[in-house]
């Protein structure tokens, strides 16, 4: 896929564990911020449907930006 205006972008299509693939990609390549989504799930929710973006968040060596692209204006 390539991505106008993003001329470092690489994308990549792993096996596995997302988060932990997530991970693995990020020490591999030596990247210094991880950018992702997430639909902020709280309290149960969470518990139930589980988390990429919180494993990641809990246990990357670099800052995790989390986006949610489900809201449309910032407050």
């Amino acid at each position: 896929m390539k991505l106008s205006g993003f001329p470092n972008h690489e994308s990549k299509v792993v096996i596995g564990d997302p988060a932990d693939q997530i991970l693995k990609f990020v020490d591999e390549q030596g990247i210094d911020l991880i950018i992702m989504g997430t639909h902020g799930r709280k309290g149960l929710g969470l518990t139930w449907m589980g988390s990429v973006a919180d494993h990641v968040i809990k246990n990357a060596a670099v800052p995790v930006l989390t986006v949610n692209p489900l809201r449309t204006k910032a407050k």
